[in-house]
C-alpha cells in the first residue's frame, strides 16, 4: 500500500512536470529545473521516510497511521508543495485539497470566521476545499483533524446562513398599517417592483440556496426563510389590527375577480434580461456543480392574481379608543376590521408568492409557501375565533347584535366572492386541499354562523321582557321581523353554507332559510302567548286582544309586505289563515268589553217589555228604574270610553275596524234604548241622566285609539 502510495505521488509529480514543459520560454525553462530540484528533494526525503516508515509494518492500521505520518510533515514544506499544487491540475482531488488545507488553513480560518463578505463565490469555493479535506480525513480516520476542520466547516455554513438571513432580512420589514391599507385599496395590480429590487441580493440568496441544496442542507435554509417571511406578514397583520382597533374606516368590500397579465410580462422580462446577465456570471464563475436558478431558463412564470376593489367611498378615520368593547361588538366594525384583514392577508400573500418566483427554483416554492403561511394563517385563525366568540356573547343578537352577526355573514361571502382566484391561486402554488388555507378560515366564522342561528331561536324563544304600557306591538316583534328581512339579504350565504355541511343532519333545519324562518315565527307567536298569560289577567281580556291585534297584524302585514310570507308558505302554508283567524278571534275578545254596557241596556228594555212602561202612568218604581238604568249606562260609556283612550292601536285599520264593529255591536241598541226611554218623563234634570245621545256616542266610539 506504501509503494502504491509513492507510484501516485510519483505519477502526480510527472504529470505535473509535463503540463509545465509544454509551449516552454527561457524562463519558464529556468522555472521548470527548479521545480524539479525542489521535486527531486522532496521525493528523496519522502523515499527516505516511506522505507523507515515501512520497516516493521504488521497490519493494515499500522499502514495508514504511517500514511497520515507521511503527510503531517508535508504543513514543514508548505510553501514548495502550494506551489506545486497551484501548478498542477488536480481537478479538486482530495490530495490538493489536503495540501491547500495544510497551506492556508490558518488564512482559511480567518476568511471562514469572518463570513463571505462581498466575495460569496471565493467563499462557496473554500468551503468545497474544506468540505474534501474533511471527507479525506474522515477516510483515514484522522480523527482530530477531521474534528478541526468539521467545527470549522460549520462555523462556514452558519456564515452563509446568516449572511442568507441578511439579505432575506432586507426583504422582511413589516409592511406599516397605512400603506398596507393603501395596497388593499388600490385599484391598479399588485406586482413586484422589480425596478427596485436588489439583484445581487437575489443573486447571493439563489447562491447560498443552491450550495445548500446540493450539501443537503437546504431544509434549514427554507425554514429560516419561510419563518421570517411569515412572521413579516404576521406581525404586519398584527399592526394593522392594532391600527383598525384605533381608526375606524369605513370599508368597501374588495372583491378579488380578476387576473392582470401584465404582472407576469414584467417579471419575466426582468428574468430574462436582467437576472441573466447579473447572476449567470457569477454562477458560471464557481466553475463547479451548482444547479442552475429557473431565473435562467428563461422560462414564463405563471400569471399571478391580483386584487382589483371596485370604486371606494372616501375612508374616514375616527379615534374609537373610548369606545367599549360591547359597543365595538355590537357593530359591524369588528367584521369589517377582520375583512381589511383578509384583504391585506391575500395582497401579502400574492407578494410572497411572487418572491418565492424570483428567490426560489420551482420544485421548492410549495413547499416554502407552505411554511410561510403557517404564522399568518395562524394568527388569522386566532382573530377569527375571537372575534367569533365575541359575537356568540352578545346579549341580544336578534336586536342590538343583528348587524355584528350579519358581518359574520358578510364574512362568507367575501370568502365565496373569492373563491375562484383561490382556486386559481391555489393550483398556480400546488397547494394539497388540506392547505387550501380559505377553507379552513371559512369553517371557523360558518361554525359560528350555525351558533348564533340557535341561539337567536332560543333568545326568542326565552324573552322574558313584559308588555309595555298600552300594548303596544312588543319589541320582541319589531325585532324578529327586523332581523329576518336582514337575513333574507344573506339567502345564497345560507345556501352556501348549508350545501357545504349538507351532511350535518342536525342543522338542516338551521341552514334552510324557509325552515328556520318558520321556527322563527312558531317561536315568536308561543312567545307572545307566554307573555299574554303572565303579565294580563285572565278577566283583562280587552288588553289581551289589544295586544294581540298589535303584533300578530304586524307580524302578517311585515310578512305579507315582503318575500317572506311566499317563503315560510312552502313550509307552512296555513300559516296566513292561522294569523287571520287569531286576529278574527282577538276582534271577538275584544267586543266583549261593551257587554255591561249592551247588559244594561237590555236589562231595561226586558224590564219594560214585561211591565210596559208609559209616560204618563209611571209608578216610582218604574221611575226609580229608569234612573238606575241610565246611571248604569252612562257608567259602562264613561267606561268604555276612559278604558278605550288608555288603549294603544298601532294600525290604522284595525283602529277603523274596531271603531265599524263596536258601532254595529252597540250603536243600533243604544238608539233603541235611548228613543224609547227619553220619551217618559222619568226625570227632573236631564243633564244627570241624558249626558249620552247617539250621536255622542258615535263620536265617542270614533275617539277610541286616539292619542
Amino acid at each position: 500500500m506504501i509503494n502504491s502510495y509513492c507510484c501516485w505521488i510519483g505519477i502526480f509529480m510527472a504529470n505535473i512536470n509535463r503540463g509545465n514543459t509544454k509551449h516552454s520560454s527561457p524562463l519558464q525553462v529556468r522555472q521548470v529545473k527548479c521545480n524539479s530540484i525542489i521535486r527531486s528533494k522532496s521525493s528523496s526525503q519522502l523515499n527516505t521516510r516511506i522505507n523507515h516508515a515501512t520497516e516493521g509494518l504488521d497490519n493494515v492500521e499500522r499502514q495508514l497511521q504511517s500514511i497520515v505520518e507521511l503527510i503531517l510533515p508535508a504543513n514543514q514544506a508548505k510553501s514548495n508543495l502550494w506551489r506545486l499544487v497551484m501548478n498542477g491540475k488536480s481537478n479538486n482531488s482530495f490530495t490538493a485539497s489536503v495540501f491547500c488545507y495544510y497551506k492556508i488553513y490558518n488564512d482559511l480560518h480567518l476568511i471562514i470566521n469572518s463570513g463571505p463578505n462581498d466575495d460569496l463565490v471565493g467563499y462557496i469555493v473554500k468551503l468545497d476545499r474544506l468540505n474534501d479535506a474533511i471527507i479525506y480525513f474522515k477516510r483515514t480516520a484522522v480523527i482530530d483533524e477531521q474534528k478541526r476542520l468539521t467545527q470549522l466547516y460549520d462555523v462556514g455554513r452558519q456564515k452563509l446562513i446568516e449572511a442568507s438571513d441578511e439579505v432575506i432580512m432586507r426583504h422582511t420589514n413589516p409592511i406599516l398599517p397605512n400603506e398596507l391599507l393603501e395596497l388593499c385599496r388600490s385599484t391598479s395590480s399588485l406586482s413586484i417592483d422589480t425596478d427596485s429590487m436588489q439583484v445581487p441580493d437575489l443573486g447571493s440568496f439563489r447562491i447560498i440556496f443552491d450550495w445548500f441544496n446540493e450539501h443537503g442542507f437546504q431544509q434549514g435554509l427554507i425554514n429560516s426563510y419561510a419563518s421570517k417571511r411569515g412572521t413579516l406578514s404576521r406581525n404586519s397583520l398584527k399592526s394593522l389590527a392594532e391600527h383598525l382597533q384605533r381608526n375606524c374606516a369605513r370599508r368597501a368590500s374588495v372583491s378579488m375577480t380578476c387576473i392582470r397579465s401584465h404582472t407576469s410580462s414584467r417579471r419575466a422580462s426582468y428574468c430574462s434580461e436582467l437576472l441573466r446577465g447579473k447572476i449567470k456570471t457569477k454562477i458560471d464563475g464557481i466553475g463547479r456543480r451548482l444547479t442552475l436558478s429557473p431565473l435562467l431558463d428563461g422560462r414564463r412564470p405563471s400569471l399571478k392574481n391580483t386584487l382589483l376593489p371596485p370604486e371606494m367611498d372616501t375612508y374616514n378615520d375616527h379615534n374609537v379608543d373610548n369606545l367599549s368593547s360591547s359597543v365595538r361588538f355590537s357593530s359591524d366594525r369588528e367584521t369589517n376590521n377582520y375583512k381589511f384583514l383578509l384583504d391585506a392577508f391575500v395582497v401579502l400573500l400574492l407578494h410572497d408568492s411572487d418572491l418565492l418566483f424570483y428567490t426560489f427554483s420551482n420544485e421548492f416554492n410549495s413547499l416554502i409557501f407552505i411554511k410561510s403561511i403557517e404564522l399568518p394563517l395562524a394568527y388569522m385563525h386566532d382573530e377569527a375565533q375571537q372575534l367569533c366568540k365575541a359575537i356568540e356573547r352578545l346579549p341580544s343578537k336578534i336586536d342590538s347584535g343583528k348587524v355584528a352577526f350579519f358581518g359574520l355573514l358578510s364574512i362568507i361571502r367575501w370568502f365565496h366572492k373569492s373563491k375562484p382566484v383561490f382556486t386559481k391561486f391555489y393550483d398556480e402554488n400546488d397547494l394539497a386541499p388540506e392547505h387550501q388555507f380559505g377553507s379552513a378560515l371559512s369553517a371557523v366564522f360558518e361554525h359560528s354562523i350555525i351558533e348564533c342561528l340557535r341561539m337567536i331561536l332560543e333568545e326568542v324563544r326565552n324573552d322574558s321582557s313584559d308588555i309595555n304600557q298600552g300594548s303596544h306591538i312588543h319589541p320582541l316583534a319589531l325585532h324578529v321581523l327586523s332581523f329576518m328581512e336582514g337575513l333574507l339579504d344573506y339567502e345564497d350565504v345560507i345556501t352556501i353554507i348549508g350545501s357545504s355541511r349538507i351532511e350535518e343532519k342536525q342543522n338542516q333545519c338551521l341552514l334552510n332559510l324557509k325552515n328556520y324562518f318558520t321556527d322563527l315565527i312558531q317561536t315568536l307567536r308561543a312567545n307572545i302567548t307566554t307573555k299574554i298569560q303572565t303579565f294580563i289577567p285572565r278577566n283583562e281580556g280587552p288588553i289581551r286582544a289589544i295586544f294581540i291585534l298589535n303584533n300578530v297584524n304586524y307580524l302578517l302585514k311585515r310578512l305579507q309586505s315582503s318575500s317572506l310570507l311566499t317563503m315560510i308558505n312552502k313550509t307552512e302554508p296555513s300559516l296566513e289563515s292561522q294569523l287571520e283567524e287569531t286576529m278574527r278571534k282577538a276582534v271577538k275578545t275584544y267586543l266583549k268589553c261593551y257587554t255591561p254596557f249592551i247588559m244594561a241596556m237590555r236589562e231595561m228594555l226586558n224590564y219594560d217589555n214585561m211591565n210596559h212602561l208609559s209616560g204618563s202612568q209611571l209608578s216610582e218604581s218604574d221611575r226609580n228604574q229608569l234612573k238606575t238604568s241610565f246611571s248604569t249606562v252612562n257608567g259602562a260609556i264613561d267606561t268604555l270610553r276612559q278604558q278605550n283612550q288608555e288603549y294603544i292601536i298601532d294600525d290604522i285599520q284595525i283602529r277603523d275596524h274596531l271603531r265599524s264593529e263596536s258601532k254595529k255591536l252597540v250603536l243600533d241598541m243604544f238608539k233603541t234604548y235611548y228613543t224609547k226611554f227619553t220619551q217618559n218623563n222619568f226625570f227632573s234634570k236631564s243633564e244627570k241622566y241624558l249626558r249620552y245621545n247617539p250621536l255622542t256616542l258615535e263620536s265617542v266610539i270614533d275617539g277610541f285609539f286616539e292619542h
